[in-house]
């Protein structure tokens, strides 16, 4: 490592055959335990088509110490979360924990991998929601273009093959069938465990050996040789095109396999086509020319070699083919190895940059570790830095000239009409690619002595500037990243009708440029300092936050000062904004889930109420203009108004001497005078159908909650929301999905600002079942309004999530967040670092009463889309 971020991993082999990895952390007393079991769509034979993602739901029905779904129970009382996904290459099980819980963690793990008892009607059970699955994929248009590229990119390639199997594969699949792919391929020398986070390495071996230590391997598993598949293959079809209304272009290259000597190189290469902000698709799509709302990239690979597929948002239909045309130009400049040797340095950079940052968290930390042994071995995990700064520009040329010949090219169009490709002669002229150039940022100077400041706990202390400026700041060591937000109470909520959208415009267009940096300059400054940094919004705070390493957190703030305080609002960058939020709100309204949440959105709110969309409607973005978003920049963004909190790894002295040189600006002498939210004004009409021909129904109900200023029952309505439908081992989970079959996805949410709260059940069904899936719901939530919930309820409500508390302050950009937002909001330091207690206190009282209040039948609004 060019850092020593963290020891690296030490690993065993049990008698059987079982290879265990464990990674020591140094961040919050938490533990992640993944479990890999090698099998996954891609290494199916043809009539297994989909069991892999099947044996996925099937483990956690039942097994031999935890009956009838109890798994998610046991894990959820000792503040645990546990999930399972299905790739091409494998399946994992995973579980986030206290780490004074990892034995009860890995008994799970042993259970599922090894003692799985899944009956008969459980199998035709999870058959209906795996079908309820594929139709909720196809309504989702970004997921079913993804699925559509999948199938015709390869003409016989493993990579073909959906996840989730085919209709036909799933309705085929037998109780006997399945036993037999779990008794084949869950064998110990098929699988691997990867641990991260505090734990004693001695105690472990004990407990792998105790839990795993008679999992036998019974059978040899021959799998097709992946070198077949390490080199690339022709598209079926140069071209294709889908019909549909939701707009997309995709431009598919080959992505070689993890285990080719070159797939670093290419990594390289799409990112300096295609991915972020400093690509150049990105760059001239959607910031030039505007014609298109973003730019994705979509992985169709893993162990064999498969394809990335560039997705483009066109604004609309009529930008497609010039949209053809500058990727012609883009594609042909850089298969002629015409690169700019600056920019590939600085994409090594944030190569180099996102794999030190995954060390920070142990369930990234973990995935890392598997991921590296899946490819040659998780050793190569620690070293990969060094990889990266060996690679020179020839090696990206040669990758680019040898893989992504026009041969290999394959460009499929999503628009309502068919459209023809036109010929490359057509293309515009090449572009001259200019080099990228890096400022120079001016850093402060530490001052001889730091401000007065107070101590608030033995890591924490505060002080308040002349500006009105609040500086919260925690003093972590050991940390080697550090975590930074800055907040404030200028939100959508201080808009007047006529202002809806101007404080994400506003915000957005911060991050962009300053006075004394141009936009490229401030995304090469991003880079060279190894800086995140994004803004955020919720209902009553709007907040800048960011990470860095320890060395560059005087840079990092600097930066964060001279946008935040010194923008340099362009026309042409508000308007690619406006454009970009009015393209993904029309997108919306052909999303089902998306829109069948704002219609009962709307019901409890009405349509232009502040508390909706930040971004504000299509209507109120397009009459902003550069001159709204300035006047409310200056009429509102203080420094009285901003609070920060770092959390970082500086001498508390040397901070309170750097930050307040930092944050100077002077605060305006003219009093602020802010808007009071429009009271929320819901209609008459409590239930609301909309027949929309829609081969899955989408319920929504729910209605208002408690504000968060009310400390005790806005604390204790996130307890009581966990218990109703929080996770999978909920009332709506267990009873609406599991025992009756009727949804396939059920939840219930809470979200609350100072002022007011809101809360929504919702379930995903089948159109024939959507009567008995309301009338069961409605029946539970009236049943916890008459009884209550039981107290083992509430207990493991409670240690759900003080367990759910630790894992966030792994991250210290999401704790420097929610200090920050606190701070802004007037809550004292104190009531962050209290929350646990606050979830302790709430009692079985306080529950009841709240349902009694909440749960009513005139404060439930339904929506159905049917």
């Amino acid at each position: 490592m060019s850092e020593s971020l963290i020891k690296p991993a030490i690993s065993g082999f049990l008698s059987n055959g079982l290879k265990y990895i464990f990674q020591s952390g140094n961040s919050e007393p938490v533990i992640c335990l993944q479990l890999y079991i090698k099998i996954g769509s891609a290494w199916e034979k043809e009539d297994e088509a989909g069991f892999a993602h099947f044996m996925e739901h099937l483990t956690f029905k039942s097994t031999d110490r935890f009956p009838s779904n109890q798994i998610a129970a046991y894990i959820y009382k000792f503040g645990g979360s546990i999930n399972a996904y299905t790739d091409f290459d494998c399946t994992c099980y995973y579980i986030s924990l206290p780490s004074e819980f990892v034995k009860e963690g890995l008994q799970v793990l042993a259970e599922l991998a090894m003692h799985s008892t899944f009956t008969e009607e459980d199998v035709e059970l999870e058959k209906d929601i795996i079908l309820e699955e594929m139709i909720q994929n196809t309504l989702d248009p970004e997921t079913n273009f993804i699925q559509f590229i999948q199938s015709a990119a390869f003409a016989n390639h493993p990579l073909k093959k959906p996840i989730l199997g085919t209709e036909e594969s799933i309705n085929k699949a037998s109780y006997e069938r399945l036993r037999g792919f779990y008794h084949k391929y869950y064998q110990p020398h098929n699988s691997f465990l990867v641990i991260a986070g505090q734990a004693d390495f001695d105690q472990l071996k004990s407990m792998i050996e105790a839990f795993f230590g008679d999992w036998k391997s019974h059978s040899k598993i021959i799998f097709p040789d992946y070198k077949q598949f390490l080199e690339p293959i022709f598209p079926p079809l140069p071209y294709l095109w889908k019909a549909s209304s939701q707009i997309f272009i995709a431009f598919v290259l080959p992505e070689l396999s993890d285990k080719h000597p070159l797939s670093n190189a290419m990594l390289i290469a799409i990112r300096y086509l295609a991915i972020g902000r400093s690509s150049r698709l990105f760059k001239r799509l959607v910031v030039e020319e505007k014609l298109a709302s973003a730019v994705k990239v979509s992985s169709i690979s893993g162990i064999m070699t498969g394809v990335s597929a560039i997705v483009v948002y066109p604004i609309n239909e009529r930008s497609i083919p010039r949209i053809r045309n500058i990727f012609q130009i883009e594609y042909e400049t850089i298969l002629q190895g015409e690169l700019d040797l600056s920019e590939i340095e600085l994409i090594k950079k944030d190569v180099i940059n996102t794999w030190r940052y995954g060390f920070e968290c142990m369930e990234d930390l973990a995935e890392m570790i598997g991921d590296e042994e899946f490819i040659d071995g998780y050793e190569n995990l620690y070293n990969y830095d060094e990889k990266i700064v060996s690679l020179n520009l020839e090696d990206v040329r040669k990758v680019i000239t040898h893989y992504w010949q026009p041969s290999y090219l394959q460009i499929i169009q999503q628009t309502p009409n068919p459209t023809s490709i036109p010929s490359s002669n057509n293309i515009y002229p090449r572009r001259t690619m200019s080099s990228s150039s890096i400022p120079e940022l001016k850093l402060a100077d530490s001052l001889p002595n730091p401000i007065p400041y107070q101590k608030i706990r033995p890591d924490f202390y505060s002080a308040r500037l002349d500006n009105g400026f609040t500086l919260l700041y925690r003093y972590l060591p050991d940390r080697p990243i550090n975590g930074f937000a800055l907040a404030t109470d200028i939100c959508q909520l201080n808009e007047d009708k006529n202002q809806r959208g101007l404080n994400y415009l506003c915000s957005s267009a911060l991050l962009h440029s300053s006075q004394n940096y141009s936009a490229d300059e401030i995304l090469s400054l991003y880079r060279l300092y190894g800086v995140s940094l994004k803004v955020e919004h919720s209902l009553d705070t709007t907040i800048f936050r960011g990470k860095c390493f320890h060395k560059e957190l005087v840079p990092a703030l600097t930066l964060m000062e001279e946008l935040i305080f010194h923008p340099a609002f362009e026309e042409k960058y508000i308007n690619l904004l406006k454009a970009a939020a009015i393209d993904m709100l029309r997108r919306d309204k052909q999303m089902p889930y998306s829109e069948a949440f704002y219609h009962w959105f709307y019901l409890l709110f009405g349509a232009n109420s502040p508390y909706g969309r930040y971004s504000g409607n299509i209507s109120d973005l397009k009459r902003h203009n550069l001159e709204a978003v300035e006047n409310w920049y200056k009429t509102n963004y203080r420094p009285d108004h901003f609070s920060l909190a770092v959390i970082g790894s500086l001498e508390p002295d040397k901070f309170f001497s750097t930050a307040p040189q930092i944050f100077k600006k002077p605060a305006p002498s003219e009093n602020w005078i802010g808007n009071n939210p429009e009271l929320p004004q819901p209609i008459k009409k409590h239930k609301i159908i909309s027949h929309k021909n829609s081969p899955q129904a989408i319920i929504h109900l729910g209605g208002f909650a408690p504000a968060a200023k009310d400390r005790v029952n806005s604390t204790a309505f996130y307890l009581l929301s966990q218990i109703i439908g929080g996770d999978m081992d909920s009332r709506l989970f267990n009873i609406v999905r599991e025992k009756k079959g009727y949804a396939y996805q059920t939840g219930f949410e809470y979200n609350c600002a100072h002022n007011i709260g809101y809360w929504f059940a919702y379930a995903y069904c089948e159109p024939e079942v959507f009567n008995q899936c309301l009338k069961l719901i409605l029946q539970i939530l009236q049943e916890v309004k008459d009884y209550g919930v039981t107290e083992i309820e509430l207990i493991n409500a409670q240690n759900y999530l003080c367990g759910m508390n630790r894992f966030e302050a792994e991250n210290l950009s999401v704790q420097a967040m929610s200090i920050s937002s606190l701070s802004a909001l007037g809550y004292e330091p104190e009531y962050y670092f209290q929350r646990e207690e606050r979830i302790r206190s709430v009692d079985l009282k306080t529950i009841s009463n709240l349902a009694q209040n909440w749960l009513t039948k005139d404060n439930i609004w339904i929506y159905i889309y049917l």
